[in-house]
């Protein structure tokens, strides 16, 4: 049975001092550039990392997307010094939520570690954890790591420490794909595509083998002349991905990894990891490189992976293309618009003007072109005039 986030919470967390939105198990996460698209997907990815093997809170704060607590609050926080993460998720038939506020320590010039506030679990409205808890006052040292991390301390909520950390973060970078270096793979994870080729050679050959075929029957749409995709070693061990082409030379009808276009290796991408597990995958743009026919099809690809109850995907988008999509809810969309005290948040079916193009049968890519578009773009197009 599918597991997916119901709901968000933020207080100061980056570009939004306060956030509040419902999560469908298809999200569309709609805004202008630098209106923090990525940075309202990163709040779920914090805690995945918080929740991983080998994570936790300290860590999860010095990743270089982020940069220490005093890098993640808010500009906009004004006197308040908290940082506020709260998800709700339907885990196994269980309502769970799970709240995270902190706070910064030391100073501007001397930070000091990162300290849990509050951490609160419940499960369908049953309390589990709420701290701190006498031990912490105690001994207020414990305050700088989560419960969320500790086995011996998430026992009574393991389903959600399980869900949380199973969250997958996927921006595949296809310089990334054809050369893997082992310090990026340690830096970024598998979720640039460091690891892509090494995960499709590491599955299962029944599974991989189903998984190529489906993934080469939908390359045969978008490439032209294009056969089958293959997962191959080469003399010293060292795993690729094979394609053949149709071509009147045999040999020269092979192409690996180092000679496929960035649209193909972030379209692989992209159709691997749909398939690759059921837990919520937060995607990055995953127009970029690729034909704007290509991209209208990817809001079905995904329909397609909800409907079967494979995984809630959650999407960073401004093309238009991808948002013409008839099939698109506005209760599907996650509308951000940059404002002079951070940014606001709110769903597409709190908009009118979307609801009203849903009911008509209209896309909705236009309409929400024009609620993100800055208002002074069109002053681009003067650069390099005269002065």
């Amino acid at each position: 049975m599918q597991s997916y986030f119901t709901r968000l919470r933020l207080e100061n967390w980056r570009n939004f001092k306060h956030v509040d939105v419902e999560l469908q198990q298809r999200v569309f996460v709609v805004g202008p550039n630098a209106s923090g698209k990525s940075n309202l997907l990163d709040a779920l990815r914090f805690l995945q990392e918080i929740a991983a093997d080998g994570g936790g809170l300290t860590n999860a704060l010095a990743a270089p997307n982020r940069g220490g607590i005093r890098a993640v609050r808010s500009l906009h926080a004004g006197r308040s010094n908290h940082v506020h993460i709260e998800v709700d998720a339907q885990i196994e038939n269980v309502s769970w939520t799970y709240r995270l506020i902190l706070e910064a320590t030391g100073t501007s010039r001397r930070p000091g570690p990162a300290r849990v506030v509050e951490e609160y679990v419940a499960a369908d409205g049953a309390e589990k954890l709420a701290r701190p808890t006498d031990a912490d006052l105690r001994d207020p040292e414990l305050l700088e790591a989560t419960a969320l991390e500790q086995r011996s301390a998430n026992g009574a909520f393991r389903p959600l420490r399980d869900f949380l950390r199973s969250t997958e973060y996927i921006h595949v970078v296809p310089q990334l794909v054809r050369q893997p270096k082992t310090e990026d793979a340690a830096r970024f994870g598998k979720g640039l595509g460091t690891g892509l080729i090494e995960a499709i050679a590491s599955t299962k050959a029944k599974a991989r083998e189903k998984r190529l075929r489906r993934i080469s029957t939908a390359l045969q749409t978008v490439l032209p002349e294009f056969e089958t995709l293959d997962s191959t070693v080469d003399s010293a061990g060292r795993p690729h991905l094979e394609a053949r082409f149709r071509h009147w030379r045999k040999d020269a009808a092979k192409q690996r990894e180092a000679d496929f276009s960035d649209g193909t290796l972030r379209l692989v991408g992209l159709l691997w990891f749909l398939a690759s597990g059921d837990a919520p995958l937060l995607l990055e743009e995953p127009e970029m490189s690729l034909h704007p026919a290509a991209v209208r099809q990817i809001p079905r690809i995904l329909g397609h992976v909800v409907a079967e109850g494979q995984r809630q995907v959650l999407v960073s988008t401004h093309s238009p293309e991808l948002l013409d999509d008839r099939g698109i809810e506005p209760s599907e969309i996650v509308l951000l618009r940059s404002t002079t005290n951070g940014t606001s948040v709110s769903i597409g079916s709190d908009d009118a003007a979307l609801v009203n193009a849903a009911q008509a049968g209209l896309p909705l890519g236009p309409q929400l072109e024009g609620l993100t578009r800055p208002d002074g773009i069109l002053g681009l197009a003067n650069y390099g005039a005269a002065p």
